[in-house]
């Protein structure tokens, strides 16, 4: 075997022929185009590719089978899932970059933060309207539905100051990324 790459698909070709595997022009050609035949950065051909290539895709020209069919299978089904998941992967980036997906830690840091605020405004209310509250029912127990009533009132109107400031729907996919649309 060579040790330094195959600088054409000609020189790939004849190796593959000089070499007893049963490959034709047409063929061969045909695999190059559609990836099967994996080429280095360079343009050229490592033979570490021009290995698996042969033992996945020809036949040895002495017993015209594959060299060991199962496992250039094998192999050939391990580098189709590589490419899903590197394809989802990008896939996956491209949401991101785009902003039609946000990474889950960071919604959670956003409803923390907005936890928080939320909080926050609702002590600096009770506060604030715990006179009023008080003038409300003047002390007078009997007057506590009234209170609760008033107290939900505030907190609702809260709540929706609180809502208003962001609207948007999110949705938790399983690999652990939030999409998140306006």
């Amino acid at each position: 075997m060579s040790k330094t790459n195959f600088p054409t698909r000609a020189a790939v070709l004849k190796h593959l022929q000089t070499t007893g595997w049963q490959v034709g022009r047409s063929a061969f050609y045909q695999h190059c185009d559609e990836g099967k035949l994996e080429r280095d950065p360079d343009g050229s051909y490592s033979p570490a590719a021009v290995d698996r290539y042969a033992s996945t895709f020809c036949r040895r020209l002495a017993t015209g089978k594959r060299l060991s069919a199962g496992i250039a299978e094998q192999r050939e089904a391990i580098r189709l899932e590589r490419e899903k998941v590197r394809l989802k992967k990008e896939q996956r980036e491209l949401e991101l970059i785009e902003g039609k997906s946000i990474p889950a830690g960071e919604v959670e840091r956003m409803i923390v933060g907005r936890a928080v605020a939320m909080l926050a405004h609702l002590r600096a209310m009770t506060q604030t309207r715990a006179g009023d509250w008080i003038h409300i029912v003047n002390g007078d127990h009997s007057r506590a539905p009234e209170l609760i009533a008033e107290v939900w009132d505030n907190i609702e109107e809260h709540l929706a100051t609180f809502a208003r400031d962001v609207e948007f729907t999110v949705k938790f996919l399983p690999d652990g990324v939030v999409e998140v649309n306006p």
